[in-house]
């Protein structure tokens, strides 16, 4: 079995990287104050993701937390480091919606383009809202098992 510690060094790691990555992922789509109503909602959302994520690394940076030890010690480090590497992915996913947002508007009609755009980019936005509550379920029970 690897060492506990060095389990939560790697974690402590890779929720840093998450907590980066929603926090320029969430000041990207906040940009674009024209947008619809969804895309909003999208912002609001990882905000609200990152929040969670900040207080996941806030734990883990307790390296003398015996709670974290025993999160560590059960198997679950796998599963914490899965579902955020997931975050990771589901973060990269909005930011390429963003790109191409973003680089159309430069070339079209900003009105236009955006009444065209995001009509048919709605469905794929409720997609990754789905995928971002998802996955802060998941971080939310990862928080609740070392709090307990």
């Amino acid at each position: 079995m690897a060492d506990p510690f060095l389990q939560a060094a790697g974690i402590l790691k890779l929720i840093a990287t998450a907590v980066a990555a929603g926090k320029q992922t969430y000041n990207v789509t906040n940009e674009v104050k024209s947008a619809p109503q969804h895309i909003r909602t999208l912002a609001r959302d990882l905000e609200s993701f990152n929040s969670t994520l900040v207080q996941l690394h806030t734990l883990f940076t307790d390296e003398n937390s015996e709670a974290v030890m025993e999160f560590m010690r059960a198997k679950d480090s796998e599963n914490l480091h899965n579902v955020i590497e997931n975050c990771l992915i589901a973060f990269s996913e909005i930011d390429n919606l963003m790109a191409e947002y973003k680089s159309r508007t430069k070339e079209m009609d900003l009105s236009t383009w955006r009444r065209i755009m995001w009509t048919f980019k709605e469905e794929q936005v409720t997609k990754l809202r789905g995928s971002l509550l998802s996955h802060k379920m998941n971080l939310a029970i990862a928080v609740a098992l070392v709090n307990a």
